[in-house]
């Protein structure tokens, strides 16, 4: 086996654990939920309780007695509950789409590297400035230096957005006009720019606790997109998945 056929294989399957991962984390939150509701209103049951109870925030509330007059206790209690249940839906939707992110980034980058174990000259146009000492030309074979450049380019695309690595991905794979290896799926760079900028703001920005209305098919399309790349390898080099290493229990061990 090749090293580009194993680094497939291995980024196929790495994609199948940490997805399945995802599924189960939202399958048991999403069960766990019902419960959690009630759960969560008695504990705040027990805290609207002792906040009517206790003289000492008379002083706090305005006119406390005409709140609780009014039903208030029960608003108060209903809002809390509520309030948590969709924050905590909101979290684990937030969560679920970072998750996915950083697969699809992975992915991303991982099939970049296989092109290049695959086949390094296709990176020739994209290394092609870089500088190499006279000396190291005289001495060295071609190969090799191009080896080196092309190691250190992937180096630095690890460190680039999720857009740049798709953009080189699809520069070195040349894939046909209309390309569509999956079914109910088309590539579009506007939408992983529009999730990539969601999962900033998540991160980054202020939208933790937002409700994401589109997470189910975002994350769909986040799945078809890794499946895209590898489709775009195979059209690209003819490299398929070792089913051998599917089922192997632990990745290859490999020389530092």
């Amino acid at each position: 086996m090749s090293p580009a056929e194993e680094q497939f294989s291995l980024t196929f399957k790495r994609f199948l654990k940490s997805w399945t991962v995802i599924n189960s984390f939202r399958q048991v939150a999403h069960a766990g939920l019902p419960l959690a509701e009630k759960m969560t209103a008695l504990m705040y049951s027990q805290f609207v309780e002792r906040v009517t109870a206790n003289p000492e925030y008379d002083r706090i509330f305005i006119k406390k007695q005409k709140f609780l007059d009014d039903g208030g206790a029960k608003w108060l209690l209903e809002g809390m509950t509520k309030q948590a249940i969709v924050n905590a839906r909101a979290s684990v939707d937030a969560a679920s789409l970072i998750f996915a992110h950083s697969i699809l980034d992975d992915s991303a980058w991982s099939y970049c590297e296989v092109t290049a174990l695959a086949q390094p000259e296709d990176w020739e146009p994209y290394i092609e400035n870089k500088k190499v000492e006279f000396k190291l030309v005289k001495e060295r074979k071609y190969e090799d230096l191009l080896k080196e450049a092309v190691e250190k380019r992937l180096k630095q695309l690890r460190n680039e957005s999720l857009l740049e690595k798709a953009d080189m991905l699809h520069k070195v794979c040349k894939p046909p006009a209309n390309f569509a290896p999956l079914n109910n799926y088309a590539y579009d760079r506007d939408r992983l720019e529009i999730l990539d900028e969601a999962r900033h703001r998540v991160v980054h920005g202020d939208s933790l606790g937002e409700t994401l209305p589109n997470i189910e098919s975002d994350l769909e399309y986040i799945g078809k997109t890794v499946n895209y790349f590898m489709g775009l390898v195979n059209e690209r080099y003819g490299i398929q998945i070792d089913p051998l290493i599917l089922i192997s229990p632990r990745e290859p061990f490999k020389n530092s």
